[in-house]
């Protein structure tokens, strides 16, 4: 039996795979309203902090390096802009970190960059609490058109 959380998904599954398609069924991915009891939201304040949270998948780096382009033309443009911080939070592939990390250098961002190990979810949660922004990066390929990544539920 297969579980998909997206219609787009298993109607993908269903056509690729026919004579399974009654092996196949949809849960919607959703939200928990007790996963956010007790997450403290406050802001740090000490600049911008932008976290991605989740696995770093090789075929996102290009979202990546439109993030870098824009922000490295806006702290060119405002040099008075406060302390920047782009935390991946959770796995990456390494030839995909390796690759951030050059990408970064590119745009002369990589004293930016922080990466941290995976968290407990509750955890995970909290440290988004106290981010400026969460970042979704999604990759620009065929084969994720019916891929949700489930952090845009959080």
């Amino acid at each position: 039996y297969s579980i998909f959380v997206t219609p787009s998904t298993l109607k993908e599954y269903q056509q690729a795979y026919p004579q399974q398609a009654e092996k196949m069924g949809l849960i919607y991915n959703g939200f928990d309203e007790e996963d956010f009891e007790g997450i403290k939201y406050k802001n740090h304040g000490q600049g911008l902090r932008l976290i991605f949270n989740g696995t770093l998948y090789p075929k996102a780096l290009l979202a990546c390096s439109l993030l870098f382009k824009c922000l490295s033309h806006f702290i060119e443009k405002h040099p008075e802009t406060p302390k920047v911080e782009i935390i991946f939070q959770g796995w990456s592939y390494p030839e995909a970190k390796q690759e951030l990390i050059a990408l970064a250098k590119s745009y002369s961002l990589e004293d930016l960059l922080y990466f941290e190990p995976y968290l407990a979810h509750k955890e995970s949660l909290q440290s988004l609490a106290k981010a400026d922004a969460s970042l979704l990066f999604l990759g620009f390929d065929r084969d994720l058109k019916s891929w949700i990544p489930g952090k845009s539920y959080e």
